[in-house]
């Protein structure tokens, strides 16, 4: 401070009263609550945690055997679909060596021909699909990572 400057003083405000206010937020991610969730729900009622983790017993088998069905489920469509192409292919394939019999041979080698690219092709198709799609999988992992 210079000579003669004398400190200025601000102007003092008439005290307030002030309210401290505190909230408490509490979250979880999973099927069950974690302990001390169960042990305030157990002292609540004493049967709720077990209600709670029966539920979730109950819930979990159930979507199992949900899945499992599914996997069942194409598993049989995919045999359903394997014979059927066996059927086809080899129908076409009798029906090209009958052709080459009857003395119809471009008819016959054409049939047979065209059966058995069709099947390679969708052979090919088929795994070529299922690489890229366990990329795209893998890519997903790795991005939510």
């Amino acid at each position: 401070m210079g000579k003669g400057n004398k400190p200025r003083h601000l102007p003092q405000s008439q005290p307030q009263n002030t309210q401290l206010i505190r909230a408490e937020a509490t979250s979880f991610s999973g099927p069950l609550p974690p302990p001390q969730m169960l042990e305030r729900y157990a002292q609540i009622f004493p049967e709720l945690p077990r209600i709670i983790i029966n539920r979730y017993e109950a819930q979990s088998e159930h979507r199992q055997s949900l899945e499992r069905r599914v996997v069942d489920s194409n598993i049989a469509r995919e045999k359903t679909g394997q014979w059927m192409a066996f059927v086809v292919v080899m129908t076409t394939i009798s029906g090209g060596i009958f052709l080459i019999y009857s003395g119809r041979d471009a008819s016959g080698i054409t049939a047979i021909v065209t059966a058995v690219t069709g099947l390679a092709a969708t052979f090919i198709y088929d795994k070529w699909s299922r690489k890229k799609e366990r990329e795209q999988k893998m890519t997903a992992v790795v991005k939510s990572r």
